[in-house]
C-alpha cells in the first residue's frame, strides 16, 4: 500500500538512532483499492438480487395449477413448506381484498388510508374519514388560543370529537363504532392519568377524564 521509511534522530551521545518507522501512502493505490472494493460490492449486490429472482416460490404451484411443472423457473417447495407458504399467500390475498373493499380516502391528505399502510383515525363525534397521523397533526397544530373547544372538532363538519381512535378499519355510526369506542375507553382506563399523578396533582378533566385516577395504594379516587 506504500513505501516504508525509517525515522532517524540523535541520541544523548550525539549518535544517530532509529526513532521509528512510517509509511508513505501511495494515494493512487488507495484510490484503486477503493474502486475495486466498490466494484466488488456492486457485484455482490447484483448477484444477490439475481439469486432472489430465482428464489421466488411459484404462486401457481401453491394454488395447485402451475402448467410448467418441473421446468418452472420458480421454486416448487416441499409439502410442509408449501402448506405454510400457501397459508401466507391466502392471508396476503385476503388482506389485499379487504383493503380493496374497505379502504377509504382521507379528507385531509386525500390518499387512500389502508393502501398507504396507515391506520384510520376514527372520531367519536362524526363519521368523516381521516388518516390517524393526519387528524392528530391537524388537532395538535390548531391554535388553541382562538378557542379551547374548536381544536377538538372535526375539520370538515366542526362536530365536537373528544376522542381520536386508532383503527385498522373505518367505523360508521352504529353498534360496531359503539363497541370500538367502548374498547378504546377501556384500554385508556388502564393507564394512570399523568395530570392526577396518583393524587399528587389535579386533572383538569376531572370526572370526564378517560384515564385512571388511582391513589398510591391502587384504589380509585
Amino acid at each position: 500500500m506504500g513505501e516504508e521509511r525509517v525515522l532517524l534522530g540523535i541520541d544523548n551521545k550525539g549518535e544517530h538512532s532509529e526513532l521509528g518507522k512510517f509509511v508513505i501512502v501511495n494515494r493512487n493505490f488507495d484510490e484503486e483499492l477503493i474502486r475495486q472494493l466498490q466494484d466488488d460490492e456492486e457485484e455482490r449486490i447484483n448477484q444477490f438480487l439475481e439469486q432472489q429472482k430465482t428464489a421466488i416460490i411459484c404462486e401457481y404451484f401453491l394454488l395447485g395449477n402451475c402448467r410448467f411443472g418441473s421446468s418452472c423457473k420458480f421454486i416448487h417447495p416441499e409439502t410442509s413448506i408449501a402448506d405454510k407458504e400457501r397459508k401466507e399467500l391466502e392471508e396476503k390475498r385476503a388482506r389485499k381484498k379487504y383493503i380493496e373493499e374497505h379502504d377509504e380516502e382521507c379528507n385531509i391528505c386525500l390518499n387512500k388510508v389502508l393502501t398507504n399502510g396507515r391506520k384510520f383515525g376514527v372520531l367519536d363525534g362524526c363519521d368523516h374519514t381521516f388518516c390517524l397521523n393526519c387528524i392528530r397533526n391537524w388537532r395538535s397544530t390548531y391554535d388553541k388560543r382562538v378557542s379551547k373547544l374548536h381544536f377538538r372538532t372535526c375539520p370538515i363538519c366542526r362536530q365536537n370529537s373528544y376522542l381520536v381512535i386508532p383503527s385498522d378499519y373505518m367505523c360508521k355510526s352504529g353498534p360496531d363504532k359503539d363497541d370500538l369506542i367502548d374498547e378504546y375507553k377501556g384500554n385508556l382506563g388502564l393507564i394512570n392519568c399523568k395530570h392526577f399523578n396518583k393524587g399528587k396533582g389535579e386533572c383538569p378533566f376531572r370526572n370526564s377524564c378517560n384515564y385512571a385516577h388511582k391513589l398510591p395504594n391502587g384504589d380509585d379516587y
